[in-house]
C-alpha cells in the first residue's frame, strides 16, 4: 500500500481542510514529517490509519474523539485517502460520529459514521465498492491490503511508543502477524484437519469401548472370559433339555388324541339323548296337527262354492249402481228443462234491444270525425303555446344579455381605476425588498454577535479559571521543587553523616583524603534521608510539572479560542455597520416591520395580477356578449313571427268543433259512452244466443241419458234376482248352516299354504328323527359313555410336564443364541478396534506433531513461520549490525518454552561484546528502537520476496530517533536511504534537528492558536 494523497478536515489539531499530496515528494520518497511537539505530526499517521480502518495508530482514541475544537460547527470532520495497491488506485473517505449543526433550524444533530470506498479506474466517478457502510469498508480494506489494523500498526506503521510491540511479541502474537503476512493459513488448516481426523478417531475408539462394555453388560457378564465359559456350559445343557422336551411332547400328543376320541364319543351319546327328547316333544304336538287338518278340509269345501257367492255379490252391486245413476239422470232432465226456458226468454229480450243499434253507430261515426279534428286542435294549441314560450324566452334572454353587457362595462371601469392605484403603491417594491434582505442579514449578524459575546464571556471565565488553576499548579510545582531541593540537601548531609560514622583516626577520608578529621558531620538516625525518598520527591515534582504543562496548554488553548471568538465578534460588528449599537430586539423589530411591509406589497402584487387577468377576461366577455346580443335579437324576431302563425291556425280549428265539445275530455267521454252502449247490446245478444244453444244441447242430452239408464236398470234388476236364487241353492246344498258359518270356514290361498306346510313339516321331522335315532342305536351298541373329567385331569398333568421341559429348553436355547450373537459382535468390534488403532497410529501421530504437542512444542504452521522468521532475522540482523556498529544481531530462540506455552518464534539478541544471547527485553530504549526498525525493514524485504505475498512498500516511523546518538542516527538514516533506493516509501516523524538538516523532503506541521497547518517541502 502506497499513499498518494491524504485530506484531513477538522481532524485532530487541524481546524480546516489540510491536503498532503505525497506525489509531490517524488516516487518512493524518504521524507521527514517535522514540527514542534503537539503540532500534530502523529495525527497524520492517525489520519491514514483512520481512513483505512476507522481507528487511530495508538488505539487510544476513537474517531469521534478526533474532532478539532477550533473547527467551525458547520465544518464536518472527515478524512479521505487516495492510495495505490500494485497497479490499481483506490479512494476511501470516512466520517466519524460527531455533533454538527442542523441543516434546518437551530441546534445540533448527531452525524452517524459513514465510509465510501471506490476504485479509481479512469472513469469520472470511479467504480463504487462501498457506498456508506463502515463495517463493509473496513472488511474490504482488510481484503485488499491483506492486513488487519493490528498487523498494519506493527509492520507498516511504528507508532509513537509502540515500536517495541512487534519486537517484544511472544510466539502466539508473532504467529498471528506472520501468518497474515505470509498467507500460511493453509498449514493451519492442515493442523486443524489432522486434529479433526484424530479427534474423530478418538471419538470412534471411545464409542467402540463403550460398545464393548454395552455388549458385556447386555450379557450380564463382566468379562469376555465369563461369556466363553458360559457358552461352553450352555451347549451341553441345550442338547439335554431338547431330548427331555421331545419325550414330553410325544406323551402330550398321545394324551391329546385320547382326549379328542373321548370328546367325540361323549358328543355322540349326547346327540342320541337329544334326538330322543326332540322326538318325544314332537309327538306331543299331534293334537294340534289334527286340528289343522280339519280346518284345512273345511276351507277347501268353502272354496268350492265361493264363485257362486262372488257372482251374486257382483250382480247386486251393479243393480245398486244403475239405480243411483238413473235417479241422477232424472234430476238432471228436470233442471235442463228449466234452464232452457230461461235462456229462450232472455234471447227474446236481447233481440228487442238490438233494434236501436244502427242509430247509435251513426252517432259514433260523427263523434269519431270530430275526434280527429279535436286532435288537430289540441296539437295546434300546443304548438301555439311552445311558440309563445320561445318568443317570451328569447325576449327575456335579450333583456338579460343587455344587462350583462352594461355590468361588464361598469366592472371594467372599476377594475381599471384599481389597477392604476395598485401600480402607484408598487413603485417602492424593489427598494423595500432590498431593505428587507439587508435587515434579515443584520438580524442574523446580531444573533451571531450576541452568541459570540456570550461565548466570549464564557471563554473569559474558562481562561480566568484555567489561569487560576495554572497559578495553583505553578505554586504546587515551585513548592515541590523547593521541597525536592531540601530533600536532596538532606540526602547529601545524610551521606556525609554516614561517611562520618565510618571515619577513623589516622584513616584517610574517602572524600578529601585527609587522615585528620577535626569536624566530622553529626546527626541522629531520624534525620537520615534515603535515596528512595529523593527519587519519590523527584517523581512527585515531575508529576506536578506535567500537570503544570497541561494547565499551561489549557490556558493557551482557551486563550487562542477566545482570540478567535473576539476576531469573529469584530467581523460581525463590522458587518452591522451603523446598527452595531442596536440590540437584537431593535433590529428584529425593524425586520418585522419590513416583513409586514413586504407582505402587504406582495398582497398588492397578487391583487394587481388578479385584476389585470380579470380585465382581460372582461374584454373577452364583452366581445362575446355583443356577438350573443345580435344573435338573440334575430332569434327573438323569428320566434315572435312563428307564434303569430300558430295562433291563426288555432282559430281555424276552433270554428270546426261545436262549442260543447271544445271543453277538454267532453268529446272523449261522449264517444266512450256510445261505444259502451253499442258493445253492451252486441254482447248481450251474443251471450243470449249462446246460452240458448247451450241449454238446448243440455236438454237433448239429459233426455237421451234418462231413457238409456231406465232401460238398463230394468234389465239388471232381472239378472240380480237370478244370481241371488243360485247362491241360496248352493248354500242349502253345502254342510254350512248359514253365510256366517261359510265365511268363518273360508281361508285365502296363503293361509291354506301355511297350514299345508306346517302339517308336511311335522311329518318330515318325525321321519327324520326316527332315522337318526335308529342309526345312533346301531352306532353306540356295545359302547360305554367315557369319564371326561378323569381324562381331562390326565391330559393336564401331561401338559404341565411338557411345558416345564419346553420352558427349560427354550430358556437354555435363547441364552445360548444371545451369548453366541454377542460373541460375534465382540469379534467384529475387535476387528474394528484394530482398524482404529492403525488409523490413529498414522493420523494421531501426525496431528500431535503438526499441532506442536510433542518435542519442542512447535506446530506445523509455526515451523514454517520459523523458517520464514529466520529469513527475516537474516535481513534484519544485517541492518542492526550496521546501526549497532557490529555489536548486535537478532536470532530465533530454539529452546523449548516452559510448561505448555507455545514456542518456536521467540526472539533473542546476540551481543557481540559478550558472545552470549539474551532476551530482547534487556535492550535499552535506543537499542530497542534500532532492533524494532531493523525487524520491520527485514520483514518488509522478506514478505515482498515471496510471490503472492503482501506488498509492504510503505513504512512510517513515529519518533524513536531521539533515543539514538549521532553515530547510530547516521547509521539508521543510511539504512533507510538504502531501503528507499529499492522502491519503498518511508516517512519519519521526528522533531530531531539533525534529521531536518539531513532530509530535504519534508512535510512541515506548524501549530497556531486557531489550529495547525501542513505544507510540503520538496527538493
Amino acid at each position: 500500500m502506497k499513499p498518494i494523497k491524504l485530506t484531513m478536515q477538522a481532524f485532530g489539531p487541524f481546524a480546516g481542510k489540510e491536503i498532503i499530496d505525497f506525489s509531490h515528494l517524488g516516487n518512493n520518497p524518504l521524507f521527514l514529517i517535522n514540527g514542534p511537539t503537539g503540532a500534530g505530526k502523529s495525527s497524520i499517521l492517525d489520519a491514514i490509519c483512520f481512513a483505512l480502518y476507522g481507528q487511530t495508530t495508538g488505539a487510544e482514541r476513537d474517531g469521534s474523539q478526533m474532532r478539532c475544537d477550533h473547527s467551525d460547527m458547520a465544518l464536518l470532520t472527515e478524512v479521505s485517502l487516495e492510495f495505490e495497491l500494485g497497479k490499481k488506485r483506490f479512494f476511501i473517505r470516512r466520517v466519524p460520529m460527531q455533533e454538527r449543526t442542523k441543516s434546518r433550524g437551530e441546534g445540533t444533530t448527531t452525524q452517524q459514521p459513514e465510509a465510501q470506498l471506490k476504485e479509481l479506474d479512469g472513469s469520472d466517478e470511479g467504480r463504487l465498492i462501498v457506498s456508506k457502510s463502515v463495517a463493509e469498508a473496513t472488511n474490504e480494506i482488510k481484503r485488499l491490503i491483506g492486513l488487519g489494523v493490528e498487523q498494519f500498526r506493527q509492520v507498516m506503521v511504528l507508532p509513537q511508543g509502540k515500536f517495541r510491540e512487534l519486537l517484544m511479541a511472544d510466539s502466539k502474537e508473532r504467529e498471528g502477524i506472520f501468518s497474515q503476512l505470509f498467507e500460511t493459513h493453509i498449514y493451519k488448516k492442515i493442523e486443524n484437519r489432522l486434529k479433526e481426523k484424530a479427534s474423530g478417531i478418538s471419538r470412534d475408539v471411545a464409542a467402540h469401548e463403550n460398545e464393548v462394555k454395552g455388549i458385556l453388560k447386555s450379557a450380564d457378564v463382566s468379562a469376555e472370559v465369563e461369556l466363553d465359559e458360559e457358552l461352553t456350559n450352555l451347549k451341553e445343557g441345550v442338547t439335554s433339555a431338547k431330548t427331555h422336551k421331545e419325550k414330553a411332547e410325544f406323551s402330550l400328543k398321545k394324551a391329546q388324541k385320547e382326549k379328542d376320541d373321548a370328546d367325540t364319543l361323549a358328543k355322540r351319546f349326547e346327540t342320541f339323548e337329544a334326538k330322543q327328547q326332540e322326538k318325544n316333544a314332537k309327538l306331543l304336538q299331534s293334537d294340534t296337527i289334527d286340528t289343522k287338518k280339519s280346518q284345512l278340509q273345511r276351507s277347501e269345501k268353502a272354496q268350492a262354492i265361493y264363485h257362486v257367492y262372488a257372482a251374486q255379490k257382483m250382480e247386486s252391486e251393479k243393480q245398486k249402481s244403475l239405480s243411483a245413476q238413473w235417479q241422477r239422470a232424472s234430476d238432471s232432465l228436470v233442471s235442463a228443462r228449466e234452464d232452457h226456458q230461461k235462456s229462450a226468454t232472455e234471447r227474446g229480450k236481447a233481440k228487442e234491444a238490438a233494434s236501436a243499434l244502427d242509430g247509435l253507430k251513426q252517432a259514433k261515426a260523427e263523434l269519431d270525425r270530430l275526434e280527429s279534428v279535436n286532435n288537430e286542435l289540441v296539437k295546434a294549441e300546443a304548438d301555439f303555446g311552445r311558440a309563445q314560450a320561445k318568443s317570451n324566452k328569447s325576449q327575456t334572454a335579450l333583456v338579460q344579455k343587455k344587462a350583462e353587457l352594461a355590468a361588464l362595462d361598469d366592472e371594467l371601469d372599476e377594475k381599471t381605476k384599481l389597477c392604476d392605484q395598485l401600480n402607484n403603491k408598487l413603485e417602492i417594491y424593489t427598494n423595500a425588498k432590498l431593505e428587507h434582505q439587508t435587515l434579515q442579514k443584520k438580524v442574523e449578524e446580531c444573533a451571531k454577535r450576541d452568541q459570540l459575546k456570550e461565548r466570549i464571556n464564557n471563554g473569559k471565565e474558562k481562561v480566568d479559571q484555567a489561569e487560576k488553576d495554572r497559578l495553583n499548579s505553578q505554586s504546587d510545582w515551585e513548592h515541590a521543587k523547593k521541597q525536592t531541593l531540601k530533600i536532596e540537601m538532606r540526602w547529601h548531609a545524610s551521606q556525609a553523616n554516614l561517611l562520618a560514622r565510618q571515619l577513623e583516626e589516622g584513616e584517610p577520608c574517602p572524600v578529601c583524603g585527609s587522615a585528620e578529621h577535626p569536624n566530622p558531620a553529626h546527626g541522629n538516625d531520624d534525620d537520615l534521608v534515603s535515596k528512595s525518598d529523593v527519587e519519590q520527591s523527584r517523581i512527585s515534582e515531575a508529576n506536578l510539572l506535567k500537570v503544570l504543562e497541561q494547565k499551561r496548554e489549557t490556558v493557551a488553548k482557551y486563550s487562542s479560542h477566545l482570540e478567535v471568538l473576539k476576531s469573529q465578534l469584530s467581523e460581525a460588528e463590522n458587518n452591522l455597520g451603523q446598527d452595531a449599537s442596536k440590540t437584537l430586539e431593535q433590529v428584529s423589530n425593524d425586520f418585522d416591520l419590513a416583513t409586514q411591509n413586504i407582505k402587504s406589497l406582495d398582497h398588492n402584487r397578487s391583487q394587481l395580477q388578479e385584476m389585470t387577468s380579470r380585465i382581460q377576461h372582461i374584454r373577452i366577455e364583452q366581445s362575446e356578449s355583443k356577438s350573443d346580443l345580435s344573435r338573440l335579437e334575430a332569434n327573438a324576431n323569428d320566434e315572435k313571427q312563428a307564434a303569430t302563425i300558430a295562433q291563426s291556425r288555432l282559430g281555424q280549428l276552433q270554428e270546426q268543433v261545436p262549442q260543447k265539445y271544445q271543453a277538454p275530455g267532453t268529446l272523449q267521454a261522449e264517444t266512450s259512452n256510445l261505444t259502451k252502449q253499442i258493445e253492451g247490446i252486441d254482447s248481450r245478444l251474443e251471450k243470449a244466443e249462446s246460452a240458448f244453444q247451450l241449454s238446448q244441447s243440455a236438454l237433448d242430452g239429459a233426455t237421451s241419458a234418462e231413457q238409456t239408464l231406465s232401460a238398463q236398470h230394468s234389465t239388471q234388476e232381472k239378472q240380480a234376482e237370478g244370481s241371488l236364487s243360485a247362491w241360496t241353492k248352493a248354500l242349502d246344498e253345502s254342510e254350512f248352516a248359514d253365510e256366517q258359518s261359510f265365511f268363518s270356514a273360508r281361508l285365502d290361498t296363503e293361509q291354506q299354504q301355511v297350514l299345508r306346510a306346517s302339517i308336511d313339516q311335522y311329518r318330515s321331522d318325525i321321519d327324520s328323527l326316527d332315522a337318526v335315532i335308529k342309526a345312533l342305536e346301531h352306532e353306540l351298541k356295545d359302547k360305554v359313555k367315557p369319564d371326561l373329567l378323569a381324562i381331562d385331569n390326565s391330559l393336564a398333568e401331561v401338559s404341565r410336564s411338557f411345558k416345564e421341559s419346553d420352558d427349560l429348553w427354550r430358556g437354555e436355547e435363547a441364552r445360548f443364541k444371545q451369548l453366541n450373537s454377542l460373541k460375534q459382535k465382540l469379534i467384529a468390534a475387535h476387528k474394528k478396534s484394530e482398524s482404529f488403532a492403525k488409523q490413529y497410529a498414522v493420523l494421531g501421530t501426525l496431528s500431535e506433531v503438526a499441532s506442536g504437542s510433542t518435542g519442542q512444542k512447535v506446530s506445523l504452521q509455526r515451523f514454517v513461520l520459523s523458517v520464514l522468521l529466520d529469513d527475516v532475522l537474516i535481513q534484519a540482523s544485517q541492518r542492526l549490525q550496521l546501526m549497532s556498529k557490529g555489536r548486535y544481531q537478532l536470532v530465533r530462540k530454539v529452546d523449548r518454552a516452559k510448561g505448555n506455552k507455545a514456542s518456536g518464534l521467540e526472539l533473542e539478541v546476540e551481543d557481540g561484546n559478550t558472545g552470549k544471547s539474551r532476551s530482547v527485553a534487556t535492550l535499552s530504549g535506543g537499542e530497542s528502537f534500532m532492533a524494532a526498525l531493523s525487524l520491520a525493514l527485514g520483514l518488509s524485504d522478506v514478505v515482498q520476496s515471496y510471490a503472492g505475498g503482501i506488498k509492504l512498500d510503505t513504512l512510517f516511523i513515529d519518533e524513536g530517533f531521539g533515543s539514538l546518538d549521532m553515530d547510530s542516527l547516521d547509521a539508521a538514516i543510511q539504512v533507510l536511504i538504502d531501503l528507499q533506493s529499492t522502491g519503498r516509501t518511508i516517512g519519519i516523524i521526528s522533531h530531531v534537528t539533525e534529521l531536518k538538516e539531513q532530509m530535504a523532503l519534508r512535510v512541515e506541521v506548524k501549530s497556531g492558536s486557531a489550529g495547525s497547518h501542513v505544507s510540503t517541502v520538496a527538493a
